[in-house]
């Protein structure tokens, strides 16, 4: 069966006075029909570059995007509009991704008006029952973005997002501008309009705790690169890679006592204006030695099990 999103090599470089910067490096997963994907890592490793790039708000350097079949790379403007309505996306900060200008009912609308040409008390009823799916009133139609707390402009950008029915949600960091309590309230949210629309989400975030909780597939990126990859609650119990390891036991809300390094990583990440030849975590690896120094091997290097791990020398799994 063809998966809903297939990202294929996916590279982009930003050419800049300095040199190139290689923000994403050969990338490649699926997404499947109901699944959520998570992306994580540290700032700067590419995970929102890469949701830009499969949202086609930035275009790739090379590699393919493919949504059930179709390359948004190379797709043709009105097959790129078509597709675009089976794919929402809720930003970071709904203080800024929401016209402050606009009523809620014109937030929520505008793509109800654009597609299906909705007016009148047809639109009305369609935006009243989407901010009822995301929790709101129907009298929160007539209000403005600066009128509600930053977990209710989220659930309004939801709303939008859901508007003309989508299979893939980009969630880009879509609660790490909340409060912690407001924060599992949208996970909630999240969760259960999954489950009753049969959604698939590709979630970007740096929050372990929340990917914990959301995602089915774990990938985890370092300098651009996929590092591990696999089912998520599998790599949360037994992470293979030294960094999945270092982020999780850095990761507040996991559990420090069961989750702790027993090595804390040496050196710098280094500049990804000038990469080093080898594997890009080598310098703050306790593990790595001449080989990982020299080479990077290709960007998937070991198929264990049920994962991939990008790895020379990947950690022991637990029954081992």
């Amino acid at each position: 069966m063809t998966a809903l999103l297939s990202v294929e090599n996916l590279s982009k470089q930003f050419h800049t006075a300095k040199g190139i910067v290689h923000a994403v490096d050969q990338v490649s997963f699926e997404i499947d029909e109901g699944h959520s994907v998570a992306v994580v890592g540290e700032s700067g490793c590419g995970k929102s570059t890469l949701a830009m790039s499969v949202l086609q708000l930035i275009e790739p350097s090379a590699g393919k995007i493919l949504f059930e079949g179709t390359d948004l790379v190379t797709a043709n403007r009105r097959s790129l509009k078509e597709i675009r309505r089976h794919i929402g996306v809720v930003f970071q900060d709904p203080a800024s991704s929401l016209n402050p200008r606009m009523r809620v009912a014109d937030i929520v609308g505008e793509p109800l008006q654009l597609f299906e040409n909705l007016r009148g008390s047809a639109l009305k009823d369609r935006i009243a029952t989407l901010l009822e799916e995301v929790g709101m009133s129907r009298d929160a139609m007539e209000r403005y973005p600066h009128q509600f707390s930053g977990g209710q402009k989220q659930r309004v950008s939801i709303a939008r997002a859901l508007a003309l029915r989508p299979k893939l949600v980009v969630l880009d960091e879509p609660t790490s501008a909340l409060d912690v309590s407001v924060q599992a309230q949208v996970l909630n949210l999240l969760r259960d309009l999954k489950a009753r629309r049969g959604l698939s989400y590709l979630y970007i975030s740096h929050s372990l705790a929340t990917v914990e909780y959301l995602a089915d597939i774990l990938i985890v990126m370092y300098l651009g690169r996929i590092v591990e990859m696999g089912p998520a609650d599998r790599i949360f119990a037994n992470p293979h890679h030294p960094y999945t390891q270092l982020l999780m036991s850095s990761a507040p809300g996991l559990d420090p006592l069961n989750r702790t390094l027993k090595q804390p990583p040496q050196g710098e990440i280094p500049s990804p204006l000038n990469r080093p030849a080898g594997c890009p975590f080598a310098s703050r690896c306790p593990r790595a030695n001449d080989a990982c120094l020299a080479d990077p091997g290709p960007p998937n290097i070991t198929t264990a099990g049920d994962r991939i791990v990008a790895c020379h020398h990947p950690l022991p799994t637990a029954n081992s």
